[in-house]
């Protein structure tokens, strides 16, 4: 566990990391009822499936905040939001880095910046970026990321990640309190010996520095190929992740038949 978190935290560089035995969801889900202790209203920020689907659980907590919500596959315009924080008392801001859903890669570098000068306790949904690009994390105040994906281990662990004391609260439901898993190491509860083992054997790639730009080649490679067969991409190449690539598909094609040609 020590040696898992030690690698995570250098990919990151964010000061503390808690590894949960769930999926993103349970991170995401664990982060919401921190920002319940929270007094202010929040902003949540959306451009695709992920996006909204934060705005989904964090309504289940009942927590208090206002949405941005541009359409599917459209970059966010941060001088926009800044306006919108600028003009309201929010205590946090959430969105997603990378939306899986639509390959948009979403600006970190600007919403710190933007939550930096007003404030704000900057919240993001790295599930789908950690392992594939190299996020840094310290300057935010929570963020969540998984075992799988751009990682590669096996599907079942979740990452809890910040810069700030998180103690433990008997409000919280007892699971999902950060606190008691920072109490205790991180195995409060039962842990998975074999998904542990597997992400440390999975992290030992990225001992390698070429590994991201292998990930980058890889990623050019398929979109030359995919563009070169007239098919349009649904994020524009200035905003796409270099991770996810995401085919617009018409009326006119059959997405089985494409899918089936790109597993050939």
């Amino acid at each position: 566990m020590e040696n898992v978190k030690k690698r995570l935290l250098q990919m990151t560089k964010a000061k503390h990391l808690q590894i949960m035995l769930g999926t993103g969801t349970l991170a995401n889900d664990s982060i919401a009822l921190q920002l319940k202790l929270l007094k202010r209203r929040g902003f949540i920020l959306t451009n695709g499936e992920f996006g909204n689907r934060l705005i989904k659980q964090v309504i289940r907590v009942n927590l208090s905040f206002d949405t941005y919500e541009i359409e599917i596959g459209r970059p966010f315009l941060y001088n926009e939001i800044e306006k919108l924080v600028k003009h309201q008392e929010y205590e946090w801001l959430w969105f997603v880095h990378h939306e899986t859903s639509t390959g948009m890669l979403n600006n970190l570098e600007e919403l710190i910046g933007i939550s930096k000068k007003y404030g704000i306790k900057l919240c993001v949904d790295c599930i789908s970026s950690i392992g594939a690009i190299q996020p840094s994390l310290e300057d935010v105040y929570f963020a969540s990321g998984v075992s799988g994906k751009a990682i590669g281990a096996y599907t079942g662990l979740s990452f809890v990640f910040y810069n700030h004391i998180v103690n433990a609260n008997e409000t919280l439901p007892t699971y999902m309190d950060i606190g008691m898993y920072e109490e205790n190491g991180s195995v409060p509860y039962s842990q998975s010996w074999n998904l542990i083992y597997a992400l440390q054997e999975a992290l030992k790639k990225f001992e390698d520095e070429t590994e991201y730009k292998k990930i980058y080649q890889t990623y050019a490679f398929i979109e030359e190929a995919v563009t070169n067969m007239g098919l349009q991409l649904v994020s524009s190449e200035e905003h796409a992740s270099s991770i996810i690539l995401t085919v617009a598909v018409d009326k006119k094609l059959s997405s089985k038949e494409i899918g089936d040609s790109l597993a050939l």
